[in-house]
């Protein structure tokens, strides 16, 4: 026996070995696929971060350009040295745009007197130029149209090209005419900015061309475009300058960028530092028409801040706590030994618990009995009136006195939930749940009662509703309370259970509502006000029927308000009924999740940001009070007496009004009827020492729609100003 032993604790060890062997090189892998997801999510980021800053240098460029039509199309005569001083104020907001020109539409027609306006306007020796093959400006050859270069304003000091002509290179105005067609801003290819004439150090750019047409609204169609075109407004874009900072910035972090010009499929920018491109990032992004591909790749050393020998930390500690587990299994066979002498001396206890646990049952059981002896007792006294001689009366008798013992076992049962929910005992405990296998239960249960008749049975679940979080026990007894009452009342036609999605929103919050239909005898209109009330039923006759005191629906309308749900009855008198439950849920998946603002224990949401006015003369009150709700999120104004909740309640809106009865000058009762009467409607609950049932209904006639009565604790003074907030 002692060998088996050693061998099967030898065989454990090697198995919690190769185990642990295991999980240590799973945590490794898991560590390494963790740190890859890391480093791809910071990677995009700073792709994101680079091509973001990139777009908010263009726009400001483009917001330039608009700038300038509008000042074009007001000043039809606008001079150089207007267009220079408005240019020099908006160019200087960004280093990225290297000039900005104004170069209007000339026709061959119109070219000689274009050139003599000009010339008699200051610009003196004004003519239309292009460059030759050595860069050096000769006058423009004839074409149909001309773009001379009128205005031009550089950010960097440069001599500019006044009257260069633009349309000697097709290249420069295909994005030009692309403008001009769609009426909207269109960059072009990079190239080489000449800023003076033979100039060798050319640099590198694009221009963004935006069409100013004749008329101040861009014309509809195509062919009134080209008809219609003034001229360009042109911003040309160093990419030196547009470029290098941003890709110098993420160099220091140990990041290369490269653009790429579709187009041309030529770098725009490149920058390597011994990349490692099966990490990099990618993505087109649009400029103005022209399409550019950024690619961030991290550097080695940038890898290795994310794969350094610090993230194996975790594995070698699982690997050393196996193997400590090894030695501690090893030492513990010792402890085991010692266990099991200790064993045989506890069995000898471990009897004498079961014998005490007999005997709580035993005591259990004989206190049910004694319990239900008062309950035996009327159906024994049913069997002694079996000696009236009348058969009719006697079995009508045994009938009704069996049918009443019955039916105060489960009077007992209600009366207690009623109880423990008009005291505020009953407290949510929130779980996740299936709502399927919850109305499967549900089914289960009810079907055994409704075997017995001829109604039809219909079910139907939202099927984009399953996992909740809530409590789902109480939705249970909720459900199978309503379809009771529907059974009671309901001889000939079908009952229906239907659960459907009413609305959801972005934090995981659900509204789940559930729909009970009949087509029982229904209720009259005049008795709905009273339909939860304890104890109240519209036919008394249908309690000595079917059984049952009316407390089903007083114990539905307190658990639905418990959950911050809401309940709505139709009706027809002798058609049927269809209650309608609204219930607020978290979807399983979002539990875990953060909901900022109120976090309370009983997941009391609706009390954020609630402005509540407390009229109380009692200093310790009032602390309570204070105290009580300090940590609900609410805001609360404190007012001394009747008039003064008068005089505050005028000033600003309250959600809710929390008033003491007896307070000098004015009481709360008088304050509630005087706002009543100028057509309050918040709700106004009150709190009150008095307990008589007496006192509660003046209240209720004053127009207060619920009072508390003092001494209170803070949980019942939580839900009760919960029960009464929207």
């Amino acid at each position: 026996m002692q060998n088996k032993r050693s061998f099967i604790s030898n065989i454990s060890k090697v198995v919690t070995f190769a185990i642990g062997l295991l999980l240590f090189l799973w945590s490794i892998k898991i560590s390494y696929e963790k740190q890859q997801i890391r480093l791809s999510l910071d990677i995009q980021k700073q792709l994101n971060y680079f091509i973001s800053k990139i777009n908010e240098e263009l726009n400001t460029s483009a917001e330039v350009l608009f700038s300038l039509s509008n000042l074009i199309n007001t000043f039809e005569k606008l001079t150089s040295d207007e267009f220079r001083k408005f240019t020099s104020d908006l160019s200087v907001r960004k280093k990225g745009i290297l000039l900005i020109e104004w170069q209007p539409r000339v026709l061959e027609s119109e070219r000689i007197l274009f050139v003599d306006k000009i010339r008699r306007a200051g610009i003196k020796n004004f003519e239309m130029l292009e460059p030759d093959e050595n860069n050096s400006l000769i006058k423009a050859k004839k074409r149909p149209e001309h773009f001379p270069v009128l205005y031009s304003v550089s950010t960097r000091d440069e001599e500019n090209s006044i009257g260069l002509d633009l349309s000697w290179s097709p290249e420069r105005m295909e994005s030009k005419y692309k403008a001009r067609d769609i009426g909207k801003l269109r960059a072009s290819s990079t190239f080489n900015v000449m800023l003076t004439e033979g100039s060798q150090n050319l640099l590198s750019g694009f221009a963004i061309s935006l069409p100013v047409y004749k008329t101040q609204k861009i014309p509809e169609t195509v062919k009134e475009r080209r008809e219609e075109l003034r001229g360009f407004l042109a911003a040309v874009v160093y990419l030196d300058e547009l470029l290098h900072p941003l890709a110098q910035e993420l160099g220091s972090k140990q990041l290369n960028v490269q653009i790429t010009e579709l187009a041309t499929n030529s770098f725009i920018q490149k920058n390597i530092l011994g990349d490692v491109s099966r990490f990099s990032k990618q993505k087109v992004i649009d400029v103005f028409g022209q399409k550019w591909e950024v690619v961030v790749s991290p550097t080695s050393e940038y890898l290795s801040s994310y794969f350094s020998s610090g993230h194996l930390f975790i594995p070698i500690g699982l690997l050393v706590f196996i193997l400590l587990l090894i030695f501690s299994l090893k030492r513990n066979e010792k402890i085991n030994r010692e266990l099991r002498e200790t064993r045989n001396h506890l069995q000898g206890a471990l009897n004498d618990a079961r014998v005490a646990a007999k005997s709580k049952m035993i005591f259990l059981a004989n206190m049910s009995h004694e319990i239900r002896t008062p309950m035996n007792a009327i159906l024994g006294y049913g069997r002694l009136i079996k000696g009236e001689r009348d058969e009719r009366v006697r079995d009508r008798y045994i009938d009704r006195m069996t049918s009443s013992g019955n039916h105060l076992l489960n009077i007992i049962d209600d009366i207690l939930e009623v109880s423990s929910l008009e005291e505020s005992k009953v407290q949510l405990h929130p779980h996740k749940f299936n709502l399927h296998e919850l109305v499967a239960e549900v089914n289960d249960v009810f079907l055994e009662k409704r075997d017995a008749t001829n109604i039809e049975y219909v079910f139907n679940v939202d099927s984009s509703l399953s996992h909740l979080y809530g409590d789902s026990n109480r939705l249970r007894q909720i459900l199978l309370n309503l379809l009771s009452n529907s059974l009671k009342f309901t001889d000939n036609g079908r009952i229906v259970l239907s659960c459907s999605k009413k609305d959801v929103d972005e934090e995981g919050n659900v509204l789940v509502e559930f729909m009970v239909q009949d087509t029982g005898v229904g209720m009259d209109e005049s008795y709905l006000p009273c339909a939860y009330h304890p104890f109240s039923q519209e036919d008394q006759s249908f309690s000595r029927k079917k059984g049952g005191v009316g407390l089903g629906l007083s114990i539905v309308y307190s658990l639905v308000k418990l959950m911050s749900g809401e309940i709505e009855v139709t009706t027809s008198k002798g058609v049927g009924t269809t209650f309608t439950i609204s219930l607020p849920f978290m979807l399983a998946a979002q539990v875990d999740k953060t909901i900022e603002g109120c976090h309370h224990q009983t997941n009391n949401i609706a009390l954020c940001n609630k402005n509540i006015l407390v009229a109380e003369d009692d200093q310790d009150a009032r602390f309570l009070i204070e105290t009580f709700l300090d940590e609900e999120n609410l805001e609360l104004d404190f007012v001394n007496n009747g008039k003064e909740l008068l005089a505050q309640s005028s000033k600003k809106s309250y959600d809710l009004i929390l008033t003491d009865i007896q307070m000098p000058e004015l009481d709360g009762l008088s304050a509630t009827r005087e706002l009543r009467s100028q057509g309050v409607s918040t709700p106004i609950l009150a709190l009150s020492a008095h307990a008589l049932r007496e006192e509660k209904e003046k209240a209720i006639l004053a127009g207060v729609n619920d009072i508390l009565s003092k001494p209170f604790n803070k949980e019942s003074l939580v839900s009760f100003v919960l029960s009464h907030l929207d």
